[in-house]
């Protein structure tokens, strides 16, 4: 079983670090993207162990912090 959890982390990974780079290759390329979608891509990045996602962050409000 822990070979199939270090699989499933590793493709979830890719998957996190290409859905992140597509949207750094938008703002490099000019397209107005989102401040909260910028940000989740760079936490993607960098914080790769962690289980949120694009879902995950679009559902909170950026309101209860202000």
């Amino acid at each position: 079983m822990l070979n199939y959890r270090y699989y499933s982390d590793a493709v979830l990974g890719f998957l996190h670090r290409r859905i992140a780079i597509q949207e750094w290759v938008k703002l490099k390329d000019g397209v107005s993207v989102p401040l909260e979608r910028a940000l989740t891509a760079y936490n993607l990045l960098v914080l790769h162990d962690r289980e949120e996602d694009f879902d995950d962050v679009s559902g909170h409000s950026l309101k209860n912090f202000f």
